[in-house]
């Protein structure tokens, strides 16, 4: 059966006690005079005369009313955005993030410390001390300047790497040198040494374990990653990122670990010499390769914006040959 991953939560409204303290602080003259002089997070709206906090003693305010309290105004989430952030839990890994063809992709898993690519920014994704970038393409990179900004802001004293393809770090890193508004996260990170540049087998050390690169097929130099936990003979999570099932044909163990992520870009028949052409995987690919993978769990990324219903039914013959578990990362 197929299985699709949960959106994430979204971020609720502002609790009632965090308005309630908010208006208390203007009632005073000195926490106005204090916040017009630094600049209130919250833009207040212009207040009548009558509906103004009055001081009946220095330094004692009255309670808010529920017409001051009703004067500020808050917007509410969206209730859909794309591409949506999802997670799930799979063989003790949190695996969280987005993944939509050609749009953006970018998965946390904290339990390694790890964003796996960084093309879309998320507090999950800032919250990862270590990017491992599988290739340049925009969609898997274009996160990168808020994910530098936000750990060199808020993330100070702790390390920050971005750990990319060997032919990638130089032009990344002179890139970067150029972009403006950087002075502020060149002021608090080397880019020098927070950018890293790996080839295929180098094993990088990650805080929850170590993560080994390995060569895609994509057109341009690309890596998947393996992640294993101390001491672990069989990868916990292999990323397969972007790219053709061309080396896994040719050593199916590559994706012998619990969970697998891998990319299906295309689904309909019509698509096979589109797929072949920009050295990405269809769907008939992985069909014929699935009674040869060993992984626990096959999750395809990386999938076309469809809906989850036209999705499963076009992925029920892989699901059927598959030995493990299929997981679509579609909503």
């Amino acid at each position: 059966m197929n299985r699709f991953p949960d959106k994430a939560g979204a971020p609720g409204g502002r609790a009632p006690h965090e308005t309630s303290r908010a208006g208390s602080l203007w009632g005073s003259r000195a926490a106005r005079a204090s916040f017009s002089s630094i600049g209130h997070p919250i833009a207040r709206p212009a207040v009548a005369p009558h509906m103004r906090l009055r001081v009946r003693a220095p330094n004692v305010v009255r309670r808010p009313t529920i017409r001051t309290m009703t004067a500020i105004r808050f917007p509410r989430a969206a209730n859909d955005p794309f591409p949506p952030e999802l997670e799930l839990q799979l063989a003790g890994l949190t695996l969280r993030g987005t993944s939509v063809a050609a749009r953006a992709t970018a998965f946390a898993v904290p339990e390694f410390g790890v964003a796996l690519d960084v093309g879309r920014m998320s507090p999950a994704i800032a919250a990862q001390p270590v990017v491992l970038l599988s290739h340049g393409h925009l969609d898997h990179l274009s996160g990168v300047l808020a994910y530098l900004n936000v750990r060199a802001r808020f993330h100070t004293g702790e390390p920050t790497r971005l750990v990319v393809p060997e032919s990638v770090a130089g032009p990344l890193t002179q890139a970067l040198a150029l972009m403006p508004g950087m002075e502020s996260v060149r002021k608090r990170l080397r880019l020098e040494e927070v950018i890293v540049g790996v080839t295929p087998g180098e094993r990088v050390k990650v805080p929850g374990g170590t993560a080994v690169p390995f060569a895609v097929d994509h057109g341009i130099a690309t890596l998947g990653w393996a992640l294993r936990r101390p001491r672990g003979r069989r990868p916990v999570l292999v990323y397969a990122a972007d790219g053709s099932t061309a080396p896994f044909v040719a050593d199916p163990g590559l994706l012998d670990a619990e969970v697998a992520v891998v990319e299906c870009t295309f689904l309909e028949r019509n698509r096979k010499v589109a797929a072949r052409l920009a050295k990405h995987a269809h769907l008939s690919d992985w069909v014929a390769l699935a009674p040869k993978l060993r992984c626990d769990h096959l999750v395809l990324a990386h999938l076309p914006p469809m809906p989850a219903k036209e999705i499963s039914v076009l992925l029920a013959p892989l699901a059927e040959r598959l030995p493990g578990r299929l997981i679509a990362w579609a909503n």
